[in-house]
């Protein structure tokens, strides 16, 4: 814009000092308050006149390419800003994806799940260190859990084997049981019959017997000594220490 401007167009103090400044023929520049503006005044005096010619260039139109330059560099820097967050919240997440999934696969285990799988991992970082000690650690507990199994399976077997043992056991002396009482009965019927016969003998000695009756009471004495002595050896047949 070009203005021509005399003492009476200056209101404002910076425009008292431009217009003195002109109206003193001098050359130059001035920042000045034109229509409430800041503006540079470049001004020049006319040669032959007494008057001075101004150019006014307000600031917006001196600055504006520098104010659109500085738009354009803070929208770039905003942006890139905004690159640089996502681009750390990738890497970041990239970083502890790892310990996310080690943290899933550990709660796994502590509710008794061993079918979890953990690879190895081929970093040599902290957390690539980490990972594979829990490897380490899973692969330690499994054979433990194994060799427990493997207890636990033969302390079954084991228990099974004794418990069909003590049965046996319970059964023979049930047996053994039956036995000696079926022994028993047998050897006292003919012990008893000899001891009753014994007796009739003793008692009857001095009242006298008929031979005939003697006879009788000898052979049922003999029949039952020789049954008697049958069954002992059938107790000596079954014992470990019988004689054949």
């Amino acid at each position: 814009e070009i203005y021509t401007l005399s003492l009476h167009d200056a209101l404002p103090i910076s425009i008292l000092a431009l217009g003195y400044e002109m109206r003193s023929g001098h050359q130059g520049e001035m920042m000045a308050l034109i229509n409430n503006k800041p503006s540079l005044v470049c001004f020049k005096p006319v040669p032959g006149t007494t008057r001075s010619l101004a150019i006014v260039c307000p600031d917006s139109d001196i600055l504006k390419a520098y104010n659109r330059f500085s738009y354009i560099v803070l929208s770039l820097l905003v942006v890139g800003l905004i690159l640089i967050v996502l681009y750390c919240h990738r890497i970041t997440s990239r970083a502890i994806q790892p310990i996310r999934d080690l943290l899933e696969k550990t709660q796994e285990i502590a509710k008794g799940n061993l079918d979890v799988v953990i690879t190895r991992s081929k970093n040599t970082d902290d957390i690539g260190c980490l990972q594979n000690s829990y490897v380490t650690m899973l692969e330690s507990l499994r054979h433990y859990m194994d060799n427990v199994r493997v207890a636990s399976e033969k302390e079954r077997l084991y228990n099974k084997e004794l418990e069909e043992a003590t049965k046996l056991v319970v059964e023979a002396d049930r047996q053994k049981t039956l036995f000696m009482q079926n022994m028993t009965h047998q050897v006292r019927t003919p012990l008893n019959i000899i001891m009753g016969f014994a007796q009739i003998l003793s008692t009857a000695a001095g009242e006298g017997m008929s031979e005939e009756e003697m006879r009788s009471v000898t052979g049922t004495m003999d029949h039952n000594s020789k049954l008697l002595n049958r069954l002992v050896l059938m107790l000596y047949d079954c014992s470990d220490y019988g004689v054949s």
